[in-house]
């Protein structure tokens, strides 16, 4: 049995994370959280797509619950799974977690 990946629903306070900068702004929700295999968390916005490193950037994690609580709901997430939601308030939808050129 694997236990959560951080205790207590709450992110190391180190933790960072590969974001977009509408997000990091507050411009637009983090409606697509992912953890890939090998440890790196990523947060987009669900409208834009991650395929340029201008529109992204390293953050801490604690800074983006900062400005959306319900992304400590995600602090179990396994390597290798993501969680996406249509809207803020929306519940958090877990699936297997593929780079986008994994899929084609």
């Amino acid at each position: 049995m694997r236990l959560p990946s951080f205790r207590r629903s709450r992110f190391p306070g180190e933790r960072s994370a590969i974001a977009m900068h509408t997000v990091i702004r507050g411009e637009l929700p983090a409606l697509v959280v992912a953890r890939s295999d090998d440890d790196l968390w990523l947060v987009g916005d669900g409208i834009n797509e991650p395929d340029s490193a201008e529109i992204m950037d390293l953050v801490h994690l604690s800074h983006l619950v900062e400005l959306d609580r319900t992304l400590l709901e995600l602090a179990d997430l396994e390597r290798g799974q993501q969680a996406d939601r249509e809207t803020v308030g929306s519940p958090w939808v877990r699936s297997p977690f593929q780079w986008l050129d994994e899929e084609e």
